[in-house]
């Protein structure tokens, strides 16, 4: 440890990342620090100094601190077109172990990555602050409350950084000066200080990055066990200091944090554990690993992926109001199809409807025998759909006029308290392929309705089919995944997904892009499978029940109903390259129009409120363009002439511009 420290006094590297602390005798956030006479009560600038780089700035500012008793020094990177005219979000970027506040400009140009994104549009323009807080860890510290391993800084330097430097950033640079637009986050030691002090303070924060964060889990994969021993003397010091239990104990609320080591880092095996605690916490979280050790190469090789996580372009339209809303008298989780200048939807008021995109007025309804909780689809004029009956129904699409109906032999349509969903109609030229709850997929004549073939399957079949040109594939309630032969309806093969406890259905629909088919499971699973043989190519393990997903220029999106987030995955790979956290279950696919994603939230469960919206986010970087609240929503949206439609659980039909 002796060796180690020497080399980190001399800072070839950034060694450590630091950890949290919060003494027990600390003034609340909005007490005034006391003044010793030392030093002025207030925040002096002795010194400041603009340096051009690229139309950006940077100011080195020195100021009296009062909880340090010392002046003490940060720099300020304001953004090329800097104009205080304009409010601007603010990232604390805190340096590693042994270096200064002069690192991150100076030695890891994280500046020049910033100014050339937002030139080119990539991110929005932020203040970017890095201050100068010694070997710390951002803690408050005293002489002789831990064993001072050598090198490390002792003050009150958490008092300093939140109660001193975000009030002097607020007053004298253009900030929007909120919660939302405030960010933390730090390399090594600066990932534990960004961790402790976004933990401590969640109503100061709403994003925090700790990349190759020094944490400890007092396991075998602790490194530099003198500075841990120094944080956490005592269990009551630990549990104000230690991320692991401010995580464990401290109301997060809506904060989003980004982990990541590189594959080599020491560090990676704990950091991934706090992101596992986070994961179960249902604190919204990401963790990236990928080749790369403990150093600043690492850290500067993923500048953008930071960036875009702090900071990523939001384009806000105009307006998104609500321009209509059509009232059902039941809950719906059918989503609109639509058809000329119509939407059409079913509901749990056992109706059909077609209702005019731009009055809002109803033009038909045709009742069935039951709730209506599939996607009706065209075939010509006819509108086919199934009822929860499993009656399957095709109607006229000017008149809603019934044309033919099948009746298939369901017993039970709702297999659990969490099955919103019946199979909806696939259909190949004249022929319908649906699933139903009696075990069974059929082939019907999409112009008569009889029957040309049909399988049954082990378990109840709530997954749409999807078909090639030689077969049909669809998953069933105990998870297998079926091929048939499309003319004959015979077994090519089946796929076993293995069960998670419990959970096990396929009631996604699959998606099926160039001979893969990629089916999202309840059993906790996303699945690429080759469609000639049902070989499994790759899985992905989430934290809970897949949606189905959608396949769009090599990515896979797909929604997570626990894990409360949508996930971008490299469909070659099955590696994630991003996920968005939203408040509530993801239970239906994404829309994807014009580079966005379009989908909403809604809680599974009964009698439980929620914060659940409807979602835009950019396609690329998973970053929010905007969102509205809305009651739940378990229904995929549908778009026409740039208004956005969907169907929730408040029993109604909007139309969004």
């Amino acid at each position: 440890m002796l060796k180690l420290l020497s080399l980190l006094i001399v800072f070839t590297l950034v060694i450590l990342t630091g950890c949290e602390a919060k003494q027990t005798d600390l003034l609340p956030l909005a007490t005034p620090m006391p003044t010793s006479g030392k030093l002025a009560p207030e925040l002096i600038i002795t010194a400041s100094a603009s340096i051009a780089n690229l139309n950006s700035k940077i100011d080195d500012i020195e100021i009296a601190s009062e909880a340090l008793q010392r002046k003490i020094s940060f720099n300020v990177y304001l953004p090329p077109g800097y104009d205080a005219g304009k409010q601007y979000p603010v990232l604390y970027s805190m340096y590693g172990y042994g270096g200064t506040r002069n690192y991150i400009f100076g030695s890891m140009g994280l500046d020049q990555v910033t100014d050339r994104l937002i030139k080119a549009g990539s991110i929005n323009p932020l203040i970017i602050v890095s201050p100068d807080y010694g070997n710390s860890f951002g803690v408050n510290t005293k002489p002789g409350q831990g064993v001072n391993p050598g090198s490390v800084d002792e003050g009150s330097y958490e008092d300093y950084l939140i109660k001193e430097l975000i009030p002097y950033v607020d007053s004298h640079y253009s900030t929007a000066p909120a919660k939302e637009s405030r960010y933390i986050g730090g390399f090594s030691m600066g990932g534990y200080a960004a961790l402790f002090l976004g933990f401590s303070h969640p109503e100061l924060f709403s994003k925090i990055g700790g990349h190759s964060a020094s944490i400890w889990d007092y396991s075998v994969n602790d490194e530099y066990a003198g500075q841990r021993d120094w944080l956490y003397p005592t269990e009551a010091l630990r549990n104000l200091r230690d991320p692991f239990r401010l995580a464990d104990t401290r109301s997060l609320g809506s904060v989003q944090v980004y982990l990541d080591a590189g594959e080599s880092d020491g560090l990676a095996v704990v950091d991934e554990k706090l992101y596992n605690l986070l994961k179960a916490k249902q604190i919204p979280a990401e963790w990236h690993t990928s080749p790369g050790g403990h150093a600043t190469s690492y850290w500067s090789s993923h500048f953008e992926d930071y960036l875009n996580f702090y900071s990523g372009k939001t384009k806000i339209p105009a307006t998104h109001q609500e321009i209509w809303k059509f009232q059902t008298d039941g809950r719906i989780s059918s989503t609109p199809l639509v058809y000329n200048d119509s939407l059409i939807f079913g509901s749990d008021d056992h109706k059909l409807y077609s209702v005019n995109e731009s009055s809002g007025q109803a033009q038909w309804s045709f009742e069935a025998d039951s709730s209506i909780r599939s996607n009706p689809q065209s075939s010509g004029d006819l509108i086919i759909f199934q009822s929860n009956a499993g009656t399957v129904y095709a109607v006229n699409a000017t008149s809603g006029k019934r044309k033919w109906s099948f009746a298939t032999t369901v017993q039970q349509g709702e297999q659990d308290q969490w099955d919103y969903y019946d199979s909806s109609a696939s259909i190949d030229k004249d022929t319908v392929y649906i699933g139903s709850a009696d075990h069974n997929v059929y082939a019907l004549n999409a112009l008569s309705g009889t029957e040309i073939w049909h399988y049954k399957a082990s378990g109840a079949v709530k997954s749409t089919p999807v078909y090639d040109d030689n077969s049909v594939y669809f998953g069933d309630w105990e998870g297998s995944l079926y091929a048939l032969d499309k003319k004959t309806g015979v077994k090519q093969w089946t796929f076993a997904t293995e069960p998670n406890g419990r959970h096990k259905a396929i009631q996604s629909t699959p998606a099926l892009h160039d001979g893969v088919i990629y089916l999202a499971g309840r059993n906790f699973k996303l699945y690429a499978i080759l469609a000639s043989s049902g070989k499994q190519l790759w899985e992905l393990t989430t934290p809970a029940w897949v949606a189905s997903p959608i396949y769009v220029n090599g990515v896979i999106y797909v929604g997570n109903s626990n894990g409360n987030f949508v996930e971008a995955v490299d469909a070659k790979s099955g590696i994630s390259i991003w996920k968005f956290f939203t408040k509530g279950n993801v239970l239906s696919a994404p829309l994807f129009d014009k580079d966005q994603l379009i989908f909403g939230s809604g809680y599974a469960y009964e009698g439980t409120q929620n914060e659940d919206y409807l979602y835009t986010i950019d396609a690329a970087s998973g970053q929010l363009t905007w969102k509205i609240s809305t009651d739940k929503i378990h229904s995929a949206a549908a778009i026409n002439h740039d208004v956005i439609y969907y169907t929730g659980f408040d029993q109604a039909l909007h139309a969004i511009k």
